[in-house]
């Protein structure tokens, strides 16, 4: 990333990132830091991800769930450095200490037909005897229609992830995050404010605190509301795009200036 980065500021005037934590990076990677803007990624807050706009999930229809199940899902691309492999650790060291009845999703797919790291996941869940707990769902591409039905969402991405679209999304449809404090993810979530951070690949303490989550989860979920609040004021699309244009505007206008003398 920063080698690309160094290769492409020779040839062009500015480069746009979408945390502070990819800026740092490429900075210290001596590119100059006034040829590098922040424009945080926005999501549509108003209408697809929007809890107002949906009456029920999928989810537990689809599983034949009961509603005071509590329901815990990672999503996104299934590669290693994801953590997936870490979410079904920590399931199963908090499964026989829980008071709650809860359910876990691991939702998305890998790009390849045949993917050794999927299968050490399903054979992770087989050997562990979490069938009938843990389950695959695929690819989905009605993630608003799965997250309404979510209580709790988990982000444990092992390596630097520049802002993750997934906990944006899941925070603006008012679920808790339990996110790895890694990238760009603490310029999202204030830890035990509006979700809850661990260290990054510590089983552990993803444990503990996905334990603490669900058996506390009705005094808890009020960081979900909180959640939607400060998503929906910090990361539009629209304040994006103006940020964008405004920041090209900029540009030519220095270009010119530059063209004239």
């Amino acid at each position: 990333e920063i080698k690309v980065c160094r290769l492409l500021s020779k040839l062009i005037d500015h480069i746009i990132v979408v945390s502070k934590a990819t800026k740092e990076r490429l900075v210290v990677g001596d590119l100059a830091e006034k040829k590098i803007s922040v424009v945080y990624n926005g999501v549509d807050f108003d209408n697809e991800f929007n809890p107002a706009s949906y009456n029920k999930g999928i989810l537990r229809e689809e599983y034949g769930l009961l509603q005071e199940e509590v329901l815990v899902g990672m999503i996104g691309l299934l590669v290693e450095w994801k953590g997936f492999h870490l979410f079904i650790e920590a399931i199963k060291k908090i499964l026989e200490k829980l008071t709650k009845p809860a359910r876990f999703f691991i939702i998305g797919d890998c790009w390849q037909e045949k993917s050794l790291y999927k299968e050490y996941l399903v054979h992770m869940v087989k050997k562990e005897r979490l069938a009938d707990k843990v389950f695959f769902t695929g690819r989905k591409s009605n993630i608003p229609d799965i997250l309404e039905d979510l209580d709790i969402v988990v982000h444990a991405s092992i390596e630097e992830d520049p802002l993750p679209t997934s906990i944006l999304e899941a925070m603006a449809m008012e679920k808790v995050v339990i996110a790895s404090k890694i990238g760009g993810v603490p310029e999202i979530i204030d830890d035990m404010k509006d979700g809850i951070l661990f260290t990054p690949g510590d089983v552990e303490e993803l444990a503990r605190k996905m334990l603490w989550v669900i058996n506390n989860f009705e005094k808890v979920k009020i960081l979900g509301i909180k959640a939607r609040e400060k998503v929906v004021g910090k990361f539009r699309e629209d304040v994006k795009r103006e940020r964008i244009l405004r920041l090209y505007n900029s540009l030519v206008k220095k270009k010119d200036r530059a063209t004239c003398t």
